[in-house]
C-alpha cells in the first residue's frame, strides 16, 4: 500500500490531516524565591481525583493539566493555554510555575519532597516504590505527553480503497504500529530541535540514583531524554513490530519483576487501547498512542508552541508515509541514537546531520505531494536552518543566556514570573473568544472544579466523541 499515493489520489487528504490530539502537561509549583512549594495543591482547583484536567502527579507540588482530545493540533493547543490559565489564577500570589522540565532547586532531604496525597491506597504503594527505586528527585523530572489517534472517517475511507487488509481493525493497527515504530527510530531529530533541559540544578544529581555514578559535566540538548533521565534499565526491552510482542514484552518485564506495574515502563511511545492494561490491546486492538518524550519548552507559558505541535503533527504524517515500516530492531537502534542526540552538546552540529536533512526532505515531500498550506514548508526550513546553526534549537537558545552570565534558577524565575503575569493578563481564553466574557468565567469555574462544559459553550471546539 503507497499510503501516500492514496491519499492523494482518493481525496483523503482533510481526512488525514485532522487527526486527534490530547496534549499532558506536568510541572512543578514554586515559591518566588525558586524552591519547591511546599503549600497544598490548590483546594480551589477541587479534587484531583476526579477533576479529569488538572491532576497532581508524583509530587503534591507537581500538578497535571490535560486537554482532552480534539480534532486538530490548534484546537487542542487553545485548550492547553486555557487549561494553563486555569491553573495558574489559582495558586497563591507567590507562587508560579517552573518553566523547565528539569525541576527546580531541590531539597536536600529527600524527605521533605512530598508525594501526591491520595484515597488510592494501591497508586500511595507504587509511587513509595518508585520513589525508592528511582528516586524522587528523578520523579520530578517534567514533560509533555501527546496522545494522537487517527480520524475514523480516514480509516474507514482507506479501508474501502485498499485490498491488502481483511479486517478494518488490521488495517488502523497495521498504521498505528508502523507510526509508533518509526516514530521511535526516527524521533532523536524532535529531540535535537525541541529538547530543551541541557544542565540541571546541582542538587538534582545528589539524588541517591547518582551515588557512584558519572554525572554530567558539560550541558547536553536534552538531559531528559539522555541516559540521565528518566528511564527504565536496559534489560526493558520492548518490541513495536506486533501487538502481540508488545503486550507480550511488557507482561514479561512485570512477571520476571524488571517492572512493578505495566504504567512503570518508561517508552517513548505507549500503544493505548480502550483501557490500560496492555492485554486489552490483544481484544480491541490500538485506539491511539501515547508519545512521551517532550519537554516543556521553557519560553511557552504552557510548555509548547503552537509551531511546535504543527512540526511534530507533521512529523507524524510523514512517518506514516514513509515507504517501509521498519524492523524491531531498528526501532531499537533509534533509542540508542536518541540518547546519543541528546547527550550531544547544544552548540555542537549533530553527528546524524546527514539523515536530518534526508527527513526533512521526505517532510517536504508530503507538503508538496498533498498540497499542504504553506506554514508547513515554512517549519521545514526553519528546521533546516537549526540544523545547520544549533544555536536556534530550544537548548541552543537556553545555553546562550546561561553562558551570558545568568543561571537555571534566575532564568526559570524570570521565565516563571513572567508567564503566570502574561497569561493572568489575557482578554479572552483561547478556543472559547466566541463566548462573552460572563460564558468564559463559567468556563473558568467549571474547568477549575472539573465539571462538564456546556456542550453549546464548546461547539465550535469539534471535541472529539
Amino acid at each position: 500500500m503507497n499510503l501516500l499515493n492514496d491519499i492523494k489520489e482518493n481525496n483523503l487528504v482533510e481526512l488525514f490531516i485532522t487527526g486527534n490530539f490530547g496534549l499532558e502537561k506536568e510541572g512543578l509549583r514554586v515559591q518566588g524565591n525558586g524552591n519547591l512549594a511546599m503549600s497544598m495543591h490548590p483546594e480551589s482547583l477541587g479534587n484531583r481525583e476526579v477533576n479529569p484536567h488538572i491532576k497532581t502527579d508524583y509530587g503534591e507540588a507537581q500538578p497535571e493539566i490535560i486537554t482532552p482530545p480534539l480534532a486538530s493540533y490548534s484546537k487542542a493547543h487553545n485548550w492547553l493555554q486555557t487549561l494553563s490559565y486555569v491553573l495558574l489564577a489559582n495558586l497563591p500570589d507567590e507562587e508560579y510555575m517552573w518553566p523547565f522540565s528539569v525541576p527546580c532547586n531541590l531539597p536536600d532531604d529527600d524527605r521533605l519532597i512530598n508525594i501526591s496525597q491520595t484515597t488510592n491506597i494501591e497508586l500511595e504503594e507504587y509511587r513509595l516504590y518508585t520513589a525508592s527505586k528511582y528516586g524522587k528527585k528523578r520523579q520530578l523530572v517534567n514533560g509533555i505527553h501527546i496522545n494522537y489517534s487517527f480520524n475514523p472517517q480516514f480509516l474507514e475511507h482507506l479501508f474501502a480503497i485498499q485490498t491488502q487488509f481483511e479486517t478494518l481493525e488490521a488495517l488502523r493497527d497495521e498504521l498505528y504500529l508502523k507510526l509508533a515504530s518509526n516514530f521511535l527510530r526516527y524521533q532523536w531529530i524532535l529531540v535535537y530541535l525541541f529538547g530543551a533541559t541541557p544542565v540541571a540544578e546541582a542538587n538534582f544529581f545528589t539524588d541517591p540514583f547518582f551515588k557512584n555514578k558519572s554525572i554530567p559535566l558539560e550541558p547536553m540538548r536534552s538531559l531528559r531524554n539522555s541516559k540521565f533521565g528518566f528511564t527504565n534499565h536496559p534489560k526493558v526491552v520492548v518490541r513495536y513490530d506486533s501487538i502481540k510482542n508488545y503486550v507480550t514484552d511488557l507482561q514479561e518485564a512485570v512477571q520476571t519483576g524488571k517492572l512493578k506495574k505495566e504504567r512503570e515502563y518508561y517508552g517513548a511511545v505507549r500503544l493505548r487501547g480502550i483501557v490500560k492494561d496492555s492485554a486489552s490491546l490483544l481484544e480491541d486492538g490500538i485506539q491511539y498512542l501515547e508519545m512521551r518524550s517532550f519537554d516543556n519548552d521553557p519560553f511557552e507559558v504552557s510548555g509548547l508552541s503552537e509551531e511546535t505541535l504543527q512540526f511534530i503533527h507533521l512529523f507524524f504524517m510523514t512517518m506514516l508515509c514513509l515507504p517501509e515500516k521498519i524492523l524491531a530492531s531498528e526501532a531499537e537502534i533509534g533509542n540508542v541514537i536518541t540518547k546519543q542526540v541528546a547527550s550531544e552538546r547544544p552548540f555542537s552540529k549533530t553527528k546524524r546531520i546527514d539523515e536530518g536533512y534526508w527527513l526533512l526532505g521526505q517532510m517536504q515531500y508530503v507538503i508538496t505531494t498533498l498540497e499542504l498550506t504553506y506554514d508547513y514548508a515554512e517549519l521545514v526550513d526553519q528546521a533546516a536552518a537549526a540544523l545547520e546553526m544549533p544555536e536556534k534549537t530550544i537548548a541552543g537558545c537556553i545555553t546562550t543566556i546561561l553562558e551570558s552570565g545568568s543561571s537555571l534558577l534566575t532564568m526559570g524565575e524570570e521565565l516563571g514570573r513572567h508567564h503566570k503575569k502574561e497569561i493572568l493578563s489575557i482578554q479572552s481564553l483561547a478556543g472559547f473568544e466566541h463566548l462573552s466574557l460572563a460564558e468564559q468565567l463559567q468556563v473558568v469555574n467549571m474547568l477549575q472544579l472539573g465539571a462538564d462544559v456546556p456542550l453549546e459553550y464548546i461547539k465550535n471546539i469539534h471535541m472529539v466523541d
